[in-house]
């Protein structure tokens, strides 16, 4: 049985912690920007308490299979390739979100955000 000789050095690890750190604060950046746009969103959509509620769930409702599909795709395929693919998912669908046309439009474009997040936090 062979073993991988990999080194490492201090640089590729600083990048490779330093894009971690992004993604992470992206994510919490991308779940505050829903909160401070709550106001504009519910008036330009005309939306009360309870639809909002749903707003703000759907991008953590998406974590879940996120999480699991991002988990078990990292298995298969590689860690490398699922994350890039996850913080590609996640970043399309927050500049979607931006888009939304009406209610339905909203809730899709913030549950398939919180699917990419989902994705990156196992990988």
């Amino acid at each position: 049985m062979t073993s991988l000789n990999v080194t490492t050095t201090p640089l590729y690890l600083a990048r490779t912690i330093g894009l971690c750190f992004l993604v992470a604060l992206m994510e919490g950046l991308d779940l505050q920007a829903s909160g401070i746009a709550a106001q504009g969103m519910a008036a330009a959509f005309q939306l009360d308490k309870l639809h909002m509620g749903w707003v703000f769930s759907a991008g953590i409702f998406g974590l879940l299979p996120g999480a699991f599909l991002g988990g078990l795709l990292a298995d298969r395929i590689g860690r490398k390739r699922v994350l890039m693919a996850s913080v590609a998912l996640f970043g399309l669908f927050s500049l979607v979100t931006t888009a939304a046309w009406d209610f339905n439009s909203l809730m899709v474009a913030r549950c398939l955000t919180g699917v990419g997040l989902g994705a990156a936090l196992p990988t």
